[in-house]
Protein backbone atom coordinates (compact mmCIF):
# COMPACT_ATOMS: atom_id res chain seq x y z
CA UNK A 1 0.00 0.00 0.00
CA UNK A 2 1.35 3.03 -1.05
CA UNK A 3 1.92 6.61 1.52
CA UNK A 4 -0.23 9.53 0.74
CA UNK A 5 0.95 12.73 -0.17
CA UNK A 6 -2.34 14.79 -0.46
CA UNK A 7 -2.58 17.22 -4.22
CA UNK A 8 -5.60 19.23 -3.96
CA UNK A 9 -7.30 19.73 -7.15
CA UNK A 10 -11.44 20.55 -8.66
CA UNK A 11 -14.01 18.28 -10.35
CA UNK A 12 -16.54 21.07 -12.19
CA UNK A 13 -19.85 19.61 -12.72
CA UNK A 14 -20.22 19.33 -16.57
CA UNK A 15 -22.71 21.90 -18.37
CA UNK A 16 -25.18 19.61 -19.36
CA UNK A 17 -27.78 22.51 -20.12
CA UNK A 18 -30.04 21.19 -17.10
CA UNK A 19 -32.49 23.11 -14.88
CA UNK A 20 -32.36 22.02 -11.15
CA UNK A 21 -32.73 18.68 -9.45
CA UNK A 22 -33.97 17.73 -13.48
CA UNK A 23 -33.18 14.17 -13.58
CA UNK A 24 -31.34 12.18 -16.62
CA UNK A 25 -31.03 8.23 -17.07
CA UNK A 26 -28.27 6.45 -19.25
CA UNK A 27 -29.52 3.04 -20.42
CA UNK A 28 -27.33 -0.11 -19.87
CA UNK A 29 -25.50 -1.48 -23.04
CA UNK A 30 -27.09 -4.71 -21.83
CA UNK A 31 -30.60 -5.50 -22.14
CA UNK A 32 -32.38 -6.87 -18.74
CA UNK A 33 -29.77 -5.22 -16.58
CA UNK A 34 -30.92 -5.11 -12.48
CA UNK A 35 -28.41 -2.55 -11.09
CA UNK A 36 -28.41 -1.84 -7.15
CA UNK A 37 -25.68 -0.44 -5.24
CA UNK A 38 -23.46 2.05 -6.34
CA UNK A 39 -20.95 4.05 -4.83
CA UNK A 40 -18.46 6.72 -6.24
CA UNK A 41 -15.30 5.72 -6.69
CA UNK A 42 -11.50 6.90 -6.22
CA UNK A 43 -11.16 7.80 -9.79
CA UNK A 44 -14.40 10.16 -10.04
CA UNK A 45 -16.61 7.68 -11.41
CA UNK A 46 -19.53 5.52 -10.16
CA UNK A 47 -19.69 1.93 -8.99
CA UNK A 48 -22.48 -0.28 -9.31
CA UNK A 49 -23.37 -3.94 -8.84
CA UNK A 50 -25.98 -5.51 -11.20
CA UNK A 51 -27.75 -8.51 -9.70
CA UNK A 52 -28.96 -10.26 -13.10
CA UNK A 53 -25.71 -10.56 -15.55
CA UNK A 54 -23.27 -10.75 -12.77
CA UNK A 55 -21.33 -7.42 -13.48
CA UNK A 56 -19.85 -4.72 -12.36
CA UNK A 57 -20.58 -1.66 -13.68
CA UNK A 58 -18.64 1.87 -14.11
CA UNK A 59 -20.81 5.18 -15.49
CA UNK A 60 -18.90 8.52 -15.79
CA UNK A 61 -19.96 11.99 -14.93
CA UNK A 62 -20.95 11.83 -18.04
CA UNK A 63 -22.64 8.95 -18.78
CA UNK A 64 -20.35 6.27 -20.33
CA UNK A 65 -20.86 3.19 -19.32
CA UNK A 66 -18.78 0.29 -19.19
CA UNK A 67 -20.00 -3.42 -18.07
CA UNK A 68 -17.30 -5.64 -15.88
CA UNK A 69 -18.21 -9.36 -16.18
CA UNK A 70 -17.67 -11.11 -12.40
CA UNK A 71 -15.46 -13.92 -13.33
CA UNK A 72 -16.26 -17.71 -11.70
CA UNK A 73 -18.87 -19.94 -11.97
CA UNK A 74 -20.20 -19.72 -8.74
CA UNK A 75 -21.33 -15.91 -8.96
CA UNK A 76 -24.93 -14.78 -8.11
CA UNK A 77 -26.36 -12.02 -6.80
CA UNK A 78 -24.24 -8.96 -6.32
CA UNK A 79 -25.26 -6.20 -3.67
CA UNK A 80 -23.12 -4.18 -1.48
CA UNK A 81 -20.19 -1.88 -2.65
CA UNK A 82 -17.48 0.30 -1.37
CA UNK A 83 -14.65 1.56 -1.96
CA UNK A 84 -11.68 0.40 -0.11
CA UNK A 85 -8.67 2.76 1.45
CA UNK A 86 -6.29 1.08 -0.91
CA UNK A 87 -8.48 2.15 -3.77
CA UNK A 88 -10.07 -0.55 -4.90
CA UNK A 89 -13.80 -1.45 -5.21
CA UNK A 90 -14.95 -4.31 -2.81
CA UNK A 91 -18.18 -5.93 -2.90
CA UNK A 92 -20.09 -8.68 -1.87
CA UNK A 93 -21.39 -11.86 -3.80
CA UNK A 94 -23.83 -14.03 -2.12
CA UNK A 95 -24.01 -16.95 -3.13
CA UNK A 96 -20.26 -17.17 -3.09
CA UNK A 97 -20.04 -16.06 0.22
CA UNK A 98 -17.33 -13.77 -0.34
CA UNK A 99 -16.56 -10.83 -0.61
CA UNK A 100 -14.35 -9.25 -3.82
CA UNK A 101 -12.47 -6.87 -4.95
CA UNK A 102 -11.64 -4.85 -8.27
CA UNK A 103 -9.34 -2.00 -9.92
CA UNK A 104 -10.83 0.71 -10.89
CA UNK A 105 -8.99 -0.43 -14.72
CA UNK A 106 -11.62 -3.61 -14.60
CA UNK A 107 -9.46 -5.82 -12.83
CA UNK A 108 -10.90 -8.45 -10.49
CA UNK A 109 -7.43 -9.16 -8.36
CA UNK A 110 -8.91 -10.76 -5.06
CA UNK A 111 -11.60 -12.60 -3.11
CA UNK A 112 -12.20 -13.71 0.32
CA UNK A 113 -14.47 -15.93 1.76
CA UNK A 114 -16.58 -15.24 4.61
CA UNK A 115 -16.38 -17.94 7.84
CA UNK A 116 -20.47 -18.12 8.66
CA UNK A 117 -21.67 -20.08 5.31
CA UNK A 118 -25.12 -18.88 3.45
CA UNK A 119 -24.87 -15.80 5.58
CA UNK A 120 -26.85 -13.73 2.75
CA UNK A 121 -23.98 -11.06 2.59
CA UNK A 122 -25.75 -7.44 1.43
CA UNK A 123 -24.24 -3.89 2.07
CA UNK A 124 -21.04 -2.92 3.16
CA UNK A 125 -18.70 0.15 3.59
CA UNK A 126 -15.37 1.22 5.28
CA UNK A 127 -14.95 1.94 8.54
CA UNK A 128 -13.10 5.12 10.44
CA UNK A 129 -10.36 2.09 11.19
CA UNK A 130 -9.37 1.37 7.19
CA UNK A 131 -11.42 -2.09 7.76
CA UNK A 132 -14.65 -3.30 5.83
CA UNK A 133 -17.60 -3.59 7.30
CA UNK A 134 -20.26 -5.69 6.46
CA UNK A 135 -24.18 -6.61 7.32
CA UNK A 136 -24.63 -10.68 7.09
CA UNK A 137 -28.82 -10.81 6.40
CA UNK A 138 -29.20 -14.47 7.28
CA UNK A 139 -26.07 -15.13 9.26
CA UNK A 140 -27.06 -12.30 11.97
CA UNK A 141 -23.86 -10.73 11.90
CA UNK A 142 -22.00 -7.50 11.49
CA UNK A 143 -18.54 -8.36 9.75
CA UNK A 144 -15.46 -6.39 9.98
CA UNK A 145 -12.70 -7.39 7.22
CA UNK A 146 -9.04 -6.14 7.08
CA UNK A 147 -7.93 -5.70 3.74
CA UNK A 148 -5.58 -8.91 3.91
CA UNK A 149 -9.13 -10.77 4.14
CA UNK A 150 -8.63 -11.22 7.85
CA UNK A 151 -12.65 -11.70 9.04
CA UNK A 152 -14.12 -11.08 12.51
CA UNK A 153 -17.95 -11.65 12.75
CA UNK A 154 -19.97 -10.06 15.53
CA UNK A 155 -23.58 -11.50 16.38
CA UNK A 156 -26.79 -8.90 16.97
CA UNK A 157 -28.06 -9.25 19.89
CA UNK A 158 -31.60 -9.36 18.03
CA UNK A 159 -32.29 -12.83 16.88
CA UNK A 160 -33.01 -12.72 13.35
CA UNK A 161 -33.21 -9.44 12.81
CA UNK A 162 -31.41 -9.36 9.46
CA UNK A 163 -29.11 -6.54 9.08
CA UNK A 164 -29.46 -5.08 5.91
CA UNK A 165 -27.31 -1.50 5.49
CA UNK A 166 -24.59 0.00 7.56
CA UNK A 167 -22.26 3.32 7.41
CA UNK A 168 -19.96 5.18 9.33
CA UNK A 169 -21.54 7.72 11.86
CA UNK A 170 -20.37 11.25 12.65
CA UNK A 171 -19.43 9.61 15.88
CA UNK A 172 -17.11 7.68 14.62
CA UNK A 173 -19.03 4.24 14.87
CA UNK A 174 -20.79 2.37 12.28
CA UNK A 175 -24.48 2.20 12.83
CA UNK A 176 -26.89 -0.43 10.62
CA UNK A 177 -30.29 -1.25 9.95
CA UNK A 178 -31.85 -4.27 11.28
CA UNK A 179 -34.63 -4.88 8.66
CA UNK A 180 -36.81 -7.18 10.71
CA UNK A 181 -35.40 -5.86 14.30
CA UNK A 182 -37.16 -2.98 13.40
CA UNK A 183 -33.96 -1.31 15.14
CA UNK A 184 -31.04 0.84 14.60
CA UNK A 185 -27.81 -0.93 15.58
CA UNK A 186 -24.68 0.98 16.80
CA UNK A 187 -21.19 -0.86 16.68
CA UNK A 188 -18.07 0.54 17.94
CA UNK A 189 -14.66 -0.34 16.36
CA UNK A 190 -14.13 -3.28 18.95
CA UNK A 191 -17.48 -4.95 18.14
CA UNK A 192 -19.54 -3.15 20.71
CA UNK A 193 -23.57 -3.61 19.77
CA UNK A 194 -25.97 -1.06 21.04
CA UNK A 195 -29.64 -1.01 19.44
CA UNK A 196 -32.30 1.50 19.26
CA UNK A 197 -36.05 0.72 18.37
CA UNK A 198 -38.28 2.46 16.11
CA UNK A 199 -41.69 3.62 17.25
CA UNK A 200 -43.35 2.31 14.01
CA UNK A 201 -43.57 -1.69 14.22
CA UNK A 202 -43.20 -3.52 11.31
CA UNK A 203 -40.98 -0.08 9.37
CA UNK A 204 -39.22 -2.47 7.50
CA UNK A 205 -35.73 -0.31 7.71
CA UNK A 206 -33.25 -0.58 4.61
CA UNK A 207 -30.57 1.86 4.18
CA UNK A 208 -28.82 4.19 6.47
CA UNK A 209 -26.42 7.40 5.59
CA UNK A 210 -24.83 10.09 8.13
CA UNK A 211 -26.18 13.74 7.53
CA UNK A 212 -24.46 17.23 7.15
CA UNK A 213 -26.54 17.74 10.24
CA UNK A 214 -24.72 15.43 12.36
CA UNK A 215 -27.53 12.72 12.52
CA UNK A 216 -28.41 9.47 10.62
CA UNK A 217 -30.86 8.83 8.45
CA UNK A 218 -32.49 5.75 7.54
CA UNK A 219 -35.61 4.39 4.86
CA UNK A 220 -38.39 2.81 6.29
CA UNK A 221 -39.82 0.49 3.31
CA UNK A 222 -43.02 -0.72 4.92
CA UNK A 223 -43.67 2.53 7.10
CA UNK A 224 -43.22 4.88 3.99
CA UNK A 225 -41.53 6.91 6.30
CA UNK A 226 -37.84 8.60 6.72
CA UNK A 227 -36.27 8.56 9.86
CA UNK A 228 -33.39 10.46 11.74
CA UNK A 229 -31.24 9.40 14.68
CA UNK A 230 -29.21 11.31 16.70
CA UNK A 231 -25.85 9.97 17.74
CA UNK A 232 -27.77 9.38 21.41
CA UNK A 233 -30.48 7.18 19.82
CA UNK A 234 -33.22 9.92 19.51
CA UNK A 235 -35.30 8.96 16.68
CA UNK A 236 -38.26 11.36 14.57
CA UNK A 237 -40.00 9.96 11.86
CA UNK A 238 -41.10 12.00 8.95
CA UNK A 239 -44.13 10.44 6.43
CA UNK A 240 -43.51 10.52 2.60
CA UNK A 241 -46.38 12.52 0.74
CA UNK A 242 -47.21 9.53 -1.72
CA UNK A 243 -48.69 6.66 -0.06
CA UNK A 244 -46.84 3.26 -0.67
CA UNK A 245 -43.60 4.51 -2.17
CA UNK A 246 -41.77 1.67 -0.55
CA UNK A 247 -38.00 4.20 -0.34
CA UNK A 248 -35.01 1.96 -0.02
CA UNK A 249 -32.08 3.84 -0.77
CA UNK A 250 -30.65 7.41 0.35
CA UNK A 251 -27.57 9.32 0.63
CA UNK A 252 -25.95 12.78 2.14
CA UNK A 253 -26.40 15.06 -0.89
CA UNK A 254 -23.93 18.10 -1.67
CA UNK A 255 -26.56 20.36 -1.11
CA UNK A 256 -26.88 19.73 2.37
CA UNK A 257 -30.15 17.63 2.16
CA UNK A 258 -30.71 14.22 2.11
CA UNK A 259 -32.00 12.54 -1.30
CA UNK A 260 -33.98 9.05 -0.99
CA UNK A 261 -35.32 6.38 -3.95
CA UNK A 262 -38.94 5.75 -3.91
CA UNK A 263 -38.95 2.38 -5.35
CA UNK A 264 -42.88 1.69 -5.88
CA UNK A 265 -43.59 5.50 -6.47
CA UNK A 266 -41.13 5.92 -8.98
CA UNK A 267 -39.86 9.16 -7.51
CA UNK A 268 -36.23 10.01 -5.83
CA UNK A 269 -36.85 12.19 -2.28
CA UNK A 270 -35.26 15.00 -0.87
CA UNK A 271 -35.41 16.27 2.86
CA UNK A 272 -34.24 18.90 4.57
CA UNK A 273 -32.73 18.76 8.22
CA UNK A 274 -35.93 20.27 8.84
CA UNK A 275 -37.98 17.19 7.61
CA UNK A 276 -39.70 18.94 4.78
CA UNK A 277 -40.05 16.86 1.69
CA UNK A 278 -40.16 16.96 -2.21
CA UNK A 279 -40.52 14.59 -4.59
CA UNK A 280 -39.66 14.51 -8.06
CA UNK A 281 -40.84 11.54 -10.72
CA UNK A 282 -38.22 9.76 -12.44
CA UNK A 283 -39.06 10.00 -16.33
CA UNK A 284 -38.85 6.22 -17.17
CA UNK A 285 -42.42 4.34 -15.80
CA UNK A 286 -41.93 1.68 -13.19
CA UNK A 287 -38.14 2.43 -13.23
CA UNK A 288 -38.31 0.34 -9.66
CA UNK A 289 -35.24 3.27 -8.09
CA UNK A 290 -32.76 1.34 -5.67
CA UNK A 291 -29.75 2.51 -4.06
CA UNK A 292 -28.91 6.00 -4.21
CA UNK A 293 -25.41 8.11 -3.54
CA UNK A 294 -24.05 11.49 -4.12
CA UNK A 295 -21.19 11.31 -6.94
CA UNK A 296 -18.23 13.33 -6.72
CA UNK A 297 -19.68 15.86 -9.53
CA UNK A 298 -22.20 17.15 -6.61
CA UNK A 299 -25.18 15.37 -8.48
CA UNK A 300 -27.08 12.82 -7.22
CA UNK A 301 -26.81 8.81 -8.41
CA UNK A 302 -29.51 6.21 -8.39
CA UNK A 303 -29.55 3.01 -9.86
CA UNK A 304 -32.85 1.74 -11.76
CA UNK A 305 -33.60 -1.75 -11.90
CA UNK A 306 -35.58 -0.73 -14.90
CA UNK A 307 -31.79 -1.47 -17.12
CA UNK A 308 -30.58 2.10 -16.21
CA UNK A 309 -28.36 4.92 -13.83
CA UNK A 310 -29.83 8.11 -13.10
CA UNK A 311 -29.04 11.32 -12.03
CA UNK A 312 -30.45 14.20 -10.73
CA UNK A 313 -28.81 17.16 -11.43
CA UNK A 314 -27.95 19.23 -8.39
CA UNK A 315 -27.16 23.11 -9.57
CA UNK A 316 -24.90 24.02 -6.70
CA UNK A 317 -25.12 27.75 -6.07
CA UNK A 318 -22.31 27.38 -3.89
CA UNK A 319 -19.08 25.74 -3.59
CA UNK A 320 -18.88 22.22 -2.12
CA UNK A 321 -16.30 19.37 -1.49
CA UNK A 322 -17.26 16.34 -2.62
CA UNK A 323 -14.79 14.03 -2.17
CA UNK A 324 -15.28 10.52 -2.07
CA UNK A 325 -15.02 8.76 1.31
CA UNK A 326 -12.58 7.24 2.10
CA UNK A 327 -9.54 8.62 1.14
CA UNK A 328 -6.91 6.27 -0.22
CA UNK A 329 -4.48 5.23 2.50
CA UNK A 330 -0.61 5.17 2.13
CA UNK A 331 2.17 3.94 4.17
CA UNK A 332 5.28 5.39 5.18
CA UNK A 333 7.83 6.81 2.89
CA UNK A 334 6.16 6.35 -0.31
CA UNK A 335 5.37 9.10 -2.69
CA UNK A 336 1.28 9.06 -3.61
CA UNK A 337 -1.08 11.75 -4.99
CA UNK A 338 -4.21 12.19 -3.61
CA UNK A 339 -6.88 14.23 -5.34
CA UNK A 340 -9.61 16.07 -3.43
CA UNK A 341 -12.48 17.39 -5.42
CA UNK A 342 -14.87 20.28 -5.83
CA UNK A 343 -17.98 21.48 -7.53
CA UNK A 344 -20.58 24.19 -8.11
CA UNK A 345 -20.19 27.53 -7.17
CA UNK A 346 -17.77 29.43 -9.65
CA UNK A 347 -14.66 27.56 -10.81
CA UNK A 348 -11.66 29.10 -10.20
CA UNK A 349 -11.09 27.07 -6.27
CA UNK A 350 -8.68 27.32 -3.81
CA UNK A 351 -7.86 24.71 -1.75
CA UNK A 352 -6.49 25.59 1.88
CA UNK A 353 -6.01 23.71 5.41
CA UNK A 354 -8.77 25.42 7.75
CA UNK A 355 -7.41 22.87 10.80
CA UNK A 356 -6.07 20.09 12.21
CA UNK A 357 -2.40 18.86 10.78
CA UNK A 358 -1.44 16.57 7.50
CA UNK A 359 1.36 13.53 7.89
CA UNK A 360 4.91 14.84 8.82
CA UNK A 361 6.31 15.80 5.04
CA UNK A 362 3.26 15.99 3.38
CA UNK A 363 2.40 19.65 2.19
CA UNK A 364 -0.72 21.32 0.60
CA UNK A 365 -0.46 21.62 -3.45
CA UNK A 366 3.17 19.64 -3.34
CA UNK A 367 4.64 16.40 -3.11
CA UNK A 368 6.06 15.09 -0.16
CA UNK A 369 6.26 11.74 1.80
CA UNK A 370 4.90 11.32 5.03
CA UNK A 371 7.28 9.91 8.59
CA UNK A 372 5.13 8.32 10.53
CA UNK A 373 2.14 6.04 10.58
CA UNK A 374 -1.14 6.76 12.28
CA UNK A 375 -4.32 8.48 11.41
CA UNK A 376 -4.81 11.88 10.86
CA UNK A 377 -7.54 14.63 11.25
CA UNK A 378 -7.59 17.47 9.08
CA UNK A 379 -10.35 20.06 7.71
CA UNK A 380 -9.87 21.56 4.77
CA UNK A 381 -11.34 24.64 2.60
CA UNK A 382 -12.47 25.36 -0.97
CA UNK A 383 -12.73 28.71 -1.76
CA UNK A 384 -14.23 29.72 -5.65
CA UNK A 385 -13.77 32.61 -7.57
CA UNK A 386 -16.81 34.37 -5.91
CA UNK A 387 -14.49 33.75 -2.38
CA UNK A 388 -17.65 31.99 -1.44
CA UNK A 389 -16.39 28.60 0.76
CA UNK A 390 -16.98 25.04 1.91
CA UNK A 391 -15.44 23.30 4.60
CA UNK A 392 -15.25 19.63 4.88
CA UNK A 393 -13.08 17.34 7.99
CA UNK A 394 -11.81 14.57 6.33
CA UNK A 395 -9.51 11.69 8.02
CA UNK A 396 -6.60 10.04 6.37
CA UNK A 397 -4.44 6.56 7.36
CA UNK A 398 -1.13 6.55 7.10
CA UNK A 399 -0.13 3.02 7.43
CA UNK A 400 3.79 0.79 8.26
CA UNK A 401 5.10 -0.68 5.43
Amino acid sequence: MKTLIVLFSCFTIPSFAQAANEISEFELPTAGNRPQAIAAGPDGNLWCTEVIGHKIIRITPTGTVTEFAVPGKGVGVLQGIAVGVDGHIWFTSREENKIRRLATDGTFNGEHAVPTAKCWLREMTTGPDGNLWFCQLDGNNIGRMTLKGEVTEFPVPTPKCKPYCITVGPDGNLWFTESEGNKIGRITLKGEITEFAIPTAKSYTREIAAGADGNLWFTENAGNKIGRITPKGEITEFAIPTAGAQPVGITAGADGNIWFTEFKANKIGRITAKGEITEFAVPTMNSQPFCITSGPDGNIWFAEQANRIGRVNLQLSQPAITTTWPLTAGSVATAFAQKLHAAGGKPGYQWSLAGGSLPDGVKLDAAGTPTVAGSYSFTVQVADASKATATRTMALLVMNK
